[in-house]
């Protein structure tokens, strides 16, 4: 999102630095933010990046209707006024009354750059009994406007069964254009329930908008808590997905939680047929409980699956206190592709972080670092933003800010009301940007607002191993080339990580004094691949290079 010159120079200073640097190319200010239709409530809710490195944000207006929305930024940070063809630079679909209002809960840029949008669609008529929330669907054009190949006007309001209610969550999008949504159910009146009374869905649509009936027949899944449990038993029967992804051979990853009171992760695996894939699991479900720490429900606890298909929980099991610094708590726990705790990952599969916030977003950066991001949204005026970055064997990237926390004030005298909410957070596919998504509001009026603020990415890959690299010896892998599995003996305990040729990280984990087995994902090509092993004690380090086949 600059000239060339410019990026040689703000990369110098990132380099620098070892930190995010704000990017002032972007609308010449770093940030952007969307007040065209002030005094209307308007949620941004997801970010992409398109093919081209634009921005897309999908969320709502509203105003006496409801409208799902998707507004489009150009690598300069302006809008692009091209864009859905009305001067705003947003593309819209109305929803039909009797639907009051929507919530977006997740979005897709396809690879041909046209734009699906999941949400929620609520019909609210005041009354305990009579609220029900449907699937909402929306298809977009790349260039914002509504896609009517797409059940005939570009959006889809559903219920797959009568007397349901609809929680959507997440979802993904195959290579022909296959939609996969999943979400929880509740029975028809039982929406506010504490316990909760429902089930779960999982469906997929063709892309003209119809179900899918290659998929479990019918084009769907919706089933109850029990179906899942195998050996736990749950304390109730609520259940939700949290994340999607469609991986080789189109099969489906799900993952989700029970109950809060259950303290307890599920994750699935489906064949394209809507079948389970009995070699994940028992007979394709892993239910793993988590003793650790508790799980609160709705937006504090989150679960990503990541690129490796492994899976990262994010529980802020720990509201902030006002006037307290760091008095959040955010756990995470780390879960192998095969549904385990990942004990190589920080403390025993755990890491914890301490912060200033009750909202963390993250994302997954091209090595396969974590990066975490919250707002300090403590007073007016001190609306600082703040990022914490994660080798992916959980242990802090120290080259980054202070001990890997960063964090800073990037617009002068930001004085709303009610601060920023983190909404999203994502980074380009080459590293070389960054940009995040906050919720603004104000307490004076109903004039809600979103705003993009853009740094310039890191496109710097050191691991502490590969710092200390000088005192390398040469490591002995057997079998080498290798298909599954690196046997390995070490004199101490030590860390390893496995790296692409082209510097990405691919793996990493803990190993013990004596022998060890590193099982290699069966996601990693085949190709060379680079191994390094740190001692904790002695501090040397072992390198080796490895071929992976099949």
């Amino acid at each position: 999102m600059r000239t060339l010159l410019t990026s040689l120079f703000l990369t110098l200073c990132l380099h620098s630095f070892a930190q995010f640097q704000i990017d002032t190319t972007f609308n010449h200010t770093a940030y952007n933010e969307f007040t065209q239709l002030a005094g209307n409530i308007v949620n941004g809710n997801k970010l992409m990046y398109t093919p081209q490195n634009d921005l897309i944000v999908a969320g709502r207006w509203q105003t006496s209707l409801s409208q799902i929305c998707v507004w489009k930024y150009l690598q300069d940070g302006s809008n692009d006024l091209s864009f859905g063809g009305n001067g705003f630079g947003m593309g819209y679909v109305q929803v039909p009354v009797p639907i009051t209002y929507v919530t977006v809960t997740d979005a897709k840029v396809q690879n041909d750059g046209k734009i699906v949008v999941l949400a929620d669609a609520v019909w609210s008529t005041g009354s305990f009994n009579a609220t029900q929330s449907f699937i909402a669907l929306a298809r977009f054009n790349s260039n914002g406007t509504p896609d009517t190949s797409f059940n005939h006007t570009g959006l889809l309001i559903s219920s797959l069964l009568q007397n349901s209610e609809y929680e959507t969550k997440t979802l993904d999008i195959d290579e022909l254009g296959t939609i996969y949504i999943a979400g929880a159910v509740r029975d028809y009146g039982n929406w506010n329930c504490a316990l909760g009374t429902g089930a779960w869905f999982i469906a997929s649509y063709l892309p003209n908008g119809s179900l899918n009936t290659n998929f479990n027949s019918s084009g769907f899944i919706q089933t109850g808590a029990s179906s899942i449990a195998l050996n736990f038993t749950s304390i109730t029967p609520y259940t939700i997905p949290l994340d999607l992804k469609i991986v080789s051979n189109n099969q489906i990853l799900l993952g989700g939680l029970f109950h809060p009171m259950d303290s307890a992760l599920y994750f699935i695996k489906y064949n394209s047929s809507g079948t389970y894939d009995n070699s994940f699991g028992s007979n394709g479900i892993v239910n793993l409980p988590v003793n650790q720490f508790p799980m609160p429900a709705n937006e504090l606890t989150t679960l990503y699956i990541l690129k490796d298909n492994s899976f990262l929980l994010l529980s802020n099991n720990a509201p902030y206190l006002p006037g307290q610094p760091d008095s959040a708590v955010v756990n995470m726990l780390k879960i192998t592709p095969a549904g385990q705790v990942d004990k190589g990952f920080g403390n025993n599969g755990t890491q914890l972080l301490t912060c200033t916030a009750n909202r963390v977003r993250f994302c997954e950066d091209k090595y396969g670092r974590l990066l975490l991001h919250w707002y300090n949204n403590l007073t007016p005026g001190t609306q600082d933003v703040y990022f914490f970055r994660y080798f992916a064997n959980g242990q802090p990237d120290k080259t980054f800010g202070k001990n890997g926390k960063f964090g800073h004030h990037p617009i002068p005298n930001d004085t709303y009301l009610n601060g920023n909410i983190a909404q999203d957070i994502v980074m380009n596919a080459s590293n070389t940007d960054l940009s995040i998504l906050s919720l603004r509001s104000a307490t004076y009026a109903p004039n809600n607002t979103f705003r993009i603020i853009n740094y310039v990415g890191d496109t710097t890959f050191k691991t502490n191993v590969e710092q200390l690299e000088p005192k390398g010896i040469t490591l002995l892998v057997s079998p080498n080339p290798c298909a599954e599995q690196i046997q390995l003996t070490c004199s101490e305990e030590a860390t390893y990580s496995i790296v692409a040729i082209n510097g990405a990280l691919i793996q990493a984990g803990i190993l013990t004094e004596g022998a060890n087995t590193i099982y290699l994902s069966k996601e990693i090509a085949t190709g060379t691949y680079k191994l390094l092993v740190a001692h904790k004690k002695s501090g040397t380090i072992g390198t080796a290079s490895f071929i992976k086949t099949n």
